[in-house]
């Protein structure tokens, strides 16, 4: 019933939400190149922290 519920919220707000058409579209770009260095990252630590517990 919750799931139901959290669908239905989210695709009533889902026509509202901005998608490729901001307004500082040079911005697409520097975010990008920051977001990938820091999953890559996040994803080392956590597969990091994973190993380093096993033993």
């Amino acid at each position: 019933m919750t799931a139901a519920a959290g669908i239905t919220v989210g695709a009533w707000h889902r026509r509202r939400v901005p998608v490729e058409a901001g307004r500082y579209r040079w911005l697409h770009v520097p975010v990008f190149a920051l977001s990938v260095p820091f999953s890559l990252t996040l994803a080392s630590v956590t597969l990091w922290g994973l190993l380093a517990s096993s033993f």
